[in-house]
């Protein structure tokens, strides 16, 4: 993220701090409220251990070349951009501005999906969404739960214009990946507290979504072995893709998550 987006997204965290917590989902309002009960009252948050869960990544597809294109006249084509527009500092060009309108209209259509599907958002970073299955609340078929919720991310975020100003540019198409398996849980921080989620699980399920491709979606075997034991009749979306070789973990045999004709 370059150093003025990352002004602008610090700039803007603690005015949408309360519309975030709206559109994510119960779970994570129910979280960050537990969280902030015990720090007013100076109890610790202790981690917790979970035994198999199931971690979605995704990230935007040439991102950052797209953030140079995008036409600057957007940046006061709707409302949600113009409301930007009201708080960003006068350093921030109208270009970001529409960079943050546009992964405005993304996360706020994945945080409906998210909800719908009962999973939990984890966090966003830049153009990166986080969410995560069978955490705050027990969720058997989390993988199923996940599989559903990723076939539908990825047709949600094919319907989104890149520049809702110049439709010619297209519409926005994501990467992603998951993986399932152990985690821990636990608050970092005090001033702004983060609820994050640590281990392998985590870095193999990001290595799924980095190592995918447009419009597709990339899993681990524990997870295709989830989803059928959870959901047989997604066994005709799982293909097999050859052995991948995966950064920090070796040769891995993975699967495709195909999208429904």
């Amino acid at each position: 993220m370059s150093a003025a987006l990352s002004t602008l997204h610090g700039t803007l965290h603690g005015t949408l701090h309360s519309q975030h917590y709206a559109h994510t989902g119960g779970q994570h309002l129910s979280v960050m409220l537990q969280v902030s009960a015990a720090l007013r009252e100076g109890r610790p948050v202790e981690p917790e251990s979970f035994d198999c869960v199931t971690i979605f990544f995704s990230d935007i597809v040439g991102f950052k070349t797209m953030s140079t294109e995008l036409p600057p006249q957007e940046a006061c084509a709707n409302n949600v951009s113009t409301y930007f527009a009201s708080l960003a500092p006068p350093t921030i060009s109208q270009q970001l501005l529409q960079v943050m309108s546009m992964l405005d209209r993304l996360y706020r259509a994945f945080d409906a999906v998210t909800s719908r599907h009962n999973l939990f958002k984890v966090e966003t970073i830049g153009d990166s969404y986080m969410v995560v299955g069978n955490l705050r609340c027990p969720q058997p078929d989390h993988a199923a739960r996940v599989a559903y919720f990723a076939i539908e991310a990825v047709q949600t975020a094919g319907s989104i214009l890149i520049s809702e100003s110049n439709p010619d540019m297209g519409h926005l198409s994501i990467r992603a990946g998951f993986h399932s398996g152990p985690v821990v849980a636990s608050v970092v921080g005090t001033t702004n507290p983060r609820y994050c989620l640590f281990g392998d699980t985590v870095n193999v399920a990001s290595r799924m979504g980095s190592s995918s491709i447009a419009n597709r979606i990339h899993i681990t075997s524990s997870a295709a072995e989830l989803i059928l034991a959870h959901a047989p009749e997604l066994r005709p979306q799982l293909v097999h893709r050859r052995m991948q070789q995966i950064k920090g973990k070796g040769v891995m045999r993975t699967f495709w998550l195909e999208l429904f004709p």
